[in-house]
């Protein structure tokens, strides 16, 4: 099966070369610096964009790459995502359940921070979201759930779904989907999904939750999922 997957490639659509109209790329390996060829993520910041790896987060600023691992203030190699809250904090997703903060060039953990020692969740983060309070939800794979609000004070949840996929909010309510059902907190009520079997990976643009699946396409709207688009070929778009 054919996989569609974020490696370090970076596509600008912008630039138009006379008649020609595909896209350019430029296609980054170990060869030019990076720590590895697998890549979880890409993380555009300021005009920087962060890699995360198992090795570590690489900074590239158009010219160098440089690796940031625990010896540099992580509290794991293994990041998975990194997002931008609305103070300016940088979360730093990480494999090992303990999450990383990027603060003024500077990293911290629960080494160093009393906010994320009580970020103590079981296995890896998977996704991150922010309300209109914000309020930001760290979502685990196990389905734990860690809510920091504006004044840093920490509740954790749990949705009790055997393997969650993503989080999102709306209208002050948390959304966890799994396979075939979306928890929906603080109701704690579950709903059954049609369509989608094994859900891959949620994002927001323009204020709408998408969620990706085996070669489709779907919008969230609250209890249920809708078919936007199915790709022809056999693939995971992640």
């Amino acid at each position: 099966m054919k996989r569609l997957f974020f490696s370090c490639i970076l596509i600008y659509y912008c630039f138009v070369l006379f008649a020609q109209t595909d896209p350019f790329y430029i296609n980054y390996t170990a060869k030019d610096g990076l720590p590895t060829d697998n890549i979880y993520s890409v993380f555009y910041n300021k005009g920087i964009i962060w890699f995360t790896t198992g090795l570590g987060v690489v900074k590239y600023n158009g010219k160098d790459f440089q690796t940031y691992n625990t010896s540099d203030g992580l509290s794991s190699n293994e990041v998975i995502k990194m997002h931008k809250d609305s103070k300016g904090r940088i979360w730093l997703l990480t494999l090992n359940g303990k999450p990383s903060l990027l603060i003024n060039n500077t990293f911290y953990s629960y080494k160093n921070s009393k906010l994320l020692q009580q970020i103590n969740g079981t296995g890896y983060i998977l996704d991150f979201t922010e309300d209109d309070n914000q309020s930001i939800s760290l979502s685990y794979r196990n389905g734990e759930v860690f809510e920091i609000d504006k004044d840093n004070i920490v509740r954790h949840w749990n949705s009790n779904l055997q393997s969650a996929w993503g989080i999102w909010n709306e209208d002050q309510q948390y959304f966890v989907i799994s396979e075939g059902l979306i928890y929906e907190y603080p109701q704690k009520r579950y709903h059954k999904t049609s369509g989608i079997k094994v859900p891959i990976r949620t994002f927001k643009h323009n204020k709408q939750i998408y969620v990706t699946g085996k070669n489709s396409i779907y919008i969230a709207d609250k209890y249920n999922l809708k078919l936007l688009y199915t790709l022809q070929e056999d693939v995971e778009i992640t």
